[in-house]
């Protein structure tokens, strides 16, 4: 530790793209500076979570090349920044950061703890999924812990032999996300404003939702698109195909600061999703007071309370997510409750509570160092002793 008793972190996330795993990195970085730890971020050259880096500390982002040359760079900044904690975010960053940390002396190592978060599981649409998922592996017992968002991530962790101990911390909401706004009370008559927030990909099951929806037609509702990505000339056909073009407005991306205006106006958030780790709409629709129609994936199940604030439906099956919305639409009554339990559930998942146990994940793998029984116990999950 340094002299005032702060650490110095490295964060590091090497996606390309901007999601949940770069909103994390960016809102646990600004916690930690709250907290009077010295954090750096090490993220993609010319990307927006390096932007947005840039708007809370120019001097402390550190922008690598895409591709194996981020090694290099990533040993650089390990012999300049000199972390005792490096966080590694994304299968990505994880794998080149073990490399990094692997090529280094030992001696220069010995004195820097390295741990990744993992944010979900790998997705299956990479082209080269199964080389990725050997390498994260392969190169798992080359770091000291793991945090993982959700139960289920710990236990495909766990699943695929991970050494170390395995820590879950969910994601967390500033407090002051929303500004106490409550999502669109629903009255008898009604059209059943549905909300989609996330990513245009396969995993995402926009096309069950669509599918769910087409046997839905002649029932009053509409469902709002906010998102995009590489399959939105697909979903645009799919709409076509089912015949809800009149019924299914795509808003496209939306900046961070207008989503609860737009979220606040829905009656529901459906999350159809068929892999997923512990995805902030859902903490937004809680925090918010809207009920969520979600499939049984990731961490959806910890934060969906079945009957309270939302129900669950298997993934990739659209009668099941028909009937859930169309129970919705039968019973408006159903719907109201939903929203006044939801309400309870705003606060359960804080950025101030995440952070804390972050830091004491930090605390657990720095005191690994010294010689001690491996611990037996982790945040939320069992440790595994080998």
């Amino acid at each position: 530790m340094i002299e005032d008793g702060s650490l110095r972190v490295l964060l590091v996330g090497l996606n390309a793209r901007y999601g949940g795993t770069e909103r994390h990195l960016l809102d646990l970085w600004g916690e930690l500076r709250k907290r009077g730890h010295h954090v750096a971020i090490a993220v993609p050259m010319a990307s927006e979570v390096a932007a947005h880096g840039r708007e809370i500390d120019p001097h402390r982002v550190f922008e690598v090349p895409r591709g194996p040359a981020a090694i290099a760079s990533l040993i650089r900044l390990l012999y300049g920044f000199q972390p005792q904690i490096v966080h590694l975010h994304s299968t990505r960053a994880s794998i080149l950061g073990r490399v990094s940390a692997r090529l280094i002396p030992r001696t220069r190592r010995a004195g820097m703890v390295f741990l990744t978060s993992a944010h979900g599981w790998i997705p299956r649409r990479l082209r080269l999924y199964r080389w990725i998922e050997h390498a994260y592996n392969r190169t798992a017992s080359w770091e000291d812990a793991a945090i993982a968002v959700a139960r289920s991530v710990a236990e495909k962790l766990e699943a695929n032999r991970y050494p170390n101990p395995i820590l879950v911390v969910p994601n967390g909401l500033d407090r002051r996300w929303g500004n106490d706004l409550e999502g669109r009370e629903f009255a008898d008559g009604d059209t059943l404003h549905i909300g989609y927030f996330g990513r245009l990909s396969k995993e995402k099951g926009l096309a069950t939702l669509i599918e769910a929806l087409r046997s839905l037609q002649g029932r009053s509702w509409h469902l709002h698109v906010y998102g995009d990505g590489h399959t939105r000339a697909h979903v645009e056909r799919a709409i076509a195909a089912a015949g809800v073009v009149e019924v299914v407005t795509l808003h496209g991306s939306i900046a961070p600061a207008a989503v609860p205006e737009h979220m606040g106006a829905c009656h529901v958030i459906a999350i159809p999703s068929l892999q997923e780790g512990h995805p902030y709409v859902a903490l937004e629709a809680s925090r918010l007071g809207i009920p969520i129609i979600a499939c049984r994936v990731g961490g959806l199940s910890d934060v969906v309370h079945e009957g309270r604030n939302g129900f669950l439906v298997t993934p990739g099956d659209p009668p099941a997510l028909a009937r859930a919305l169309g129970r919705l639409l039968a019973e408006p009554r159903l719907l109201r409750q939903l929203r006044r339990d939801a309400i309870t559930h705003r606060n359960d998942y804080t950025a101030d509570d995440m952070t804390e146990l972050v830091l004491e994940a930090y605390r657990r793998a720095l005191s690994k160092r010294r010689p001690h029984p491996r611990p037996t116990a982790a945040l939320g999950t069992r440790g595994r002793a080998r």
